[in-house]
């Protein structure tokens, strides 16, 4: 078991080993070494430094000076990409000055037209952003080489959203129902066009022989000088499932004198469709309807007609009648005096 003088004896021990480490030869040359590496690291970094290297640089754009009720119509870059070339102190100490945003001011040259049109050439922006350089900098390029800010001023309207393109559902499902997410946006564009701007159609849609619900976000198709707010939309496909119902339904008769009455054999039918599965339940007799009109009666003289049906509610395909044929008689109505 260690007592205290033990562990006194073996702290002093370890000390005395390291200081000897310390101050040993092999030592003393890890340090002579460590110290003149630091030095040449520290040279060849200056050297580099002092170098000259081409560097992007992307600089944000916002606009500034818009007219009251004014809407950008044009579609504009985000950012400014420059490629300058300078010794790498310079790029190195003034980044963060030189990605700051550009404020392009459009107040003093814009007019009170309905629709207008500023222009900023690659001169003019590099001139802009010089006082952000050094003197040494060298402005190489500028991406893009020049920026076209149109307007248009005054209310815009709301208008539909209109889908284009192809949706289909598999064999066993039918596509219940295709909707987007808002269903209408604003829209802002001169007078004259936006007159006649009805509706705001999406990219052609591709979804063929689809088995579930299909989501997804889709641009809707520019039109030059005209903005949409959004301009993107969330397109939902719904589908559901066939299965099939059987309904029995009367017939019957319309339009008879009121001294006639219409008698069938049978007097109800069958009535087999295919509906989807969400509405299978809801679906009733009473949203049938299948009529035998006097008219068509005093067209035939033959003891059978062949039945149609005159409503059957949305949704449902594929409808069969059973019998589609029935035999039928016109009977006198008993009067009061019988």
């Amino acid at each position: 078991m260690f007592t205290y003088k033990d562990i006194v004896a073996s702290c002093n021990l370890a000390y005395k080993k390291i200081k000897t480490f310390l101050f040993s030869h092999s030592m003393r040359e890890v340090l002579v070494f460590s110290v003149f590496f630091l030095i040449a690291f520290f040279f060849r970094w200056l050297q580099l430094l002092d170098d000259k290297y081409l560097h992007e640089i992307k600089i944000p754009i916002e606009i500034v000076g818009l007219p009251k009720n004014a809407t950008i119509v044009s579609e504009l870059p985000t950012e400014l990409i420059l490629q300058v070339e300078d010794r790498g102190m310079n790029l190195l100490g003034n980044s963060e000055e030189y990605e700051a945003p550009l404020s392009l001011d459009i107040k003093q040259l814009s007019n009170t037209d309905d629709f207008a049109t500023v222009t900023f050439r690659g001169a003019e922006l590099l001139k802009m952003l010089n006082s952000r350089f050094e003197a040494t900098t060298k402005l190489v390029s500028i991406k893009p080489d020049s920026i076209n800010v149109s307007y248009v001023l005054g209310k815009g309207k709301k208008v539909p959203v209109k889908c284009t393109g192809t949706i289909s559902a598999h064999p066993q499902y039918y596509l219940s129902d295709v909707l987007t997410y808002p269903d209408s946006v604003m829209v802002y564009a001169i007078p004259s066009v936006l007159d006649t701007l009805s509706a705001a159609y999406t990219y052609p849609v591709l979804l063929q022989h689809i088995s579930e619900n299909e989501e997804r976000e889709i641009e809707l198709r520019p039109i030059p000088f005209v903005k949409y707010t959004p301009s993107i939309v969330k397109l939902e496909a719904r589908v559901d499932m066939y299965s099939e119902k059987t309904l029995s339904i009367p017939i019957v008769g319309v339009n008879f004198p009121s001294g006639k009455l219409l008698r069938t054999f049978p007097n109800k039918v069958d009535v087999t469709f295919q509906v989807g599965l969400h509405a299978f339940r809801n679906i009733t007799a009473e949203d049938f309807f299948i009529s035998v009109s006097y008219e068509q009666l005093l067209g035939t003289h033959d003891d059978k007609i062949a039945l149609s049906i005159k409503k059957a509610p949305k949704g449902v395909r594929h409808v069969r009648i059973s019998p589609a044929i029935v035999e039928y008689l016109i009977e006198e109505k008993a009067t009061d005096s019988e």
